[in-house]
């Protein structure tokens, strides 16, 4: 396949499949067997119907096969390498999650989102399924900030709560203003005005002064 050298936005990625994906080279020192599962993780991220919960899952696990597999520091063979101030030699291996956005093409940061979405308990991603907010990234990573399992779902849940109805209390000038009105109108109107407009009101008015009206 061939290989990425700068990831792409995260805007080209979100919700969208990923066009290349970088397999790592086998070589003999190298696990077959995860370079076979690093493949089939690739080809599940190429799927078109596929959750963010789904995403972050895949893009885990690959972050944790990369960390799994044993790396050869970037330094070269040919050179001994220098030893630091502690006696460790110098040059640092990438680490799993680095080496694994270049490798998907999707920013660091996408792959930081990714493992604590995957880290949610299997309470909440079943939670998040029933909710229809698999595929809510914001809902999940807001999730993910809680520790319990319980939290976890109660927090998803609360993203599809209802909202409680906010009752806007009058001030007491809007409060005399509006009895003034009502006022004015009312000794403005004629008798047979006044019976009609009483006749069309008199069940609110009478809950009014039973104390069930607002």
């Amino acid at each position: 396949m061939e290989a990425i050298d700068d990831p792409a936005p995260s805007s080209a990625i979100e919700g969208r499949t990923i066009d290349v994906i970088e397999l790592p080279k086998l070589d003999e020192r190298e696990d077959a067997a995860s370079i076979g599962k690093l493949a089939e993780i690739a080809e599940n991220l190429h799927r078109r119907e596929i959750s963010a919960l789904e995403r972050s899952e895949l893009q885990a696990a690959w972050v944790e096969i990369v960390q799994a597999r044993k790396e050869t520091p970037d330094v070269s063979a040919e050179v001994r390498p220098k030893l630091s101030a502690r006696g460790r030699p110098e040059g640092r291996t990438p680490s799993g999650i680095n080496k694994a956005a270049r490798e998907l093409g999707v920013p660091r940061s996408t792959l930081q989102q990714s493992v604590k979405i995957a880290k949610l308990s299997p309470e909440a991603k079943a939670e998040a399924r029933k909710l229809k907010l698999d595929n809510n990234q914001e809902a999940l990573l807001t999730a993910a900030k809680k520790v319990s399992p319980a939290a976890q779902v109660a927090a998803l849940e609360q993203r599809t709560a209802p909202k409680p109805k906010v009752t806007r209390v009058p001030s007491a000038r809007q409060v005399d203003q509006g009895a003034a009105a009502i006022q004015s109108v009312w000794n403005g109107c004629c008798e047979k005005g006044r019976r009609l407009f009483v006749k069309n009101n008199v069940e609110a008015i009478a809950q009014f002064l039973n104390g069930d009206g607002q």
